[in-house]
């Protein structure tokens, strides 16, 4: 496994339009590496700069991005206690910057008084998979989802307690 180096001086800020193409772009690149080997081109090919946008426009108060100096790391984004998006720039890998966004997200989630939080992620993505269990997740389950007629995933869905234990 590979070493972590965590970065000096990370800081995590709310998403603000300010940001916007910053964060486009970095979701957009850190999608389309994960999904383009394995999702139809079609639905591929619909995930466009400005469906990210759009995307990043809806969740504005529910998503923070993490800053390495001026260059944007990370993003997470939430919806009631589920983490919905988690990305880290590929230079940015492997420093601790995804545990502090996901630390971010779950603070949150503690402060709208949730006791639990949910993630989920597709079968194929071992990298996630590795991360969320790693940092304490559990699975709760999987189940096949159609992404195109006799086309399936697998759907994860992990958990994580947000009680002291």
């Amino acid at each position: 496994m590979a070493q972590v180096i965590p970065f000096p001086n990370l800081r995590i800020m709310p998403f603000t339009a300010e940001h916007l193409d910053e964060a486009t772009r970095l979701i957009h690149d850190a999608w389309h590496e994960t999904y383009s080997d394995h999702l139809p081109k079609e639905l591929v090919s619909d995930r466009t700069m400005d469906y990210f946008r759009r995307y990043l426009l809806r969740h504005n108060h529910s998503c923070w991005l993490a800053w390495q100096g001026r260059h944007l790391a990370g993003l997470v984004a939430v919806t009631a206690n589920c983490i919905e998006d988690l990305w880290v720039d590929r230079a940015h890998r492997r420093r601790q910057i995804g545990t502090s966004l996901m630390k971010t997200a779950m603070a949150h989630f503690i402060d709208r008084g949730f006791n639990s939080a949910q993630v989920g992620c597709e079968g194929f993505n071992q990298t996630a998979i590795g991360f969320f269990e790693s940092n304490g997740w559990k699975m709760a389950g999987s189940e096949p989802v159609e992404i195109k007629p006799g086309s399936y995933v697998d759907a994860l869905v992990y958990t994580h307690s947000l009680t002291p234990a």
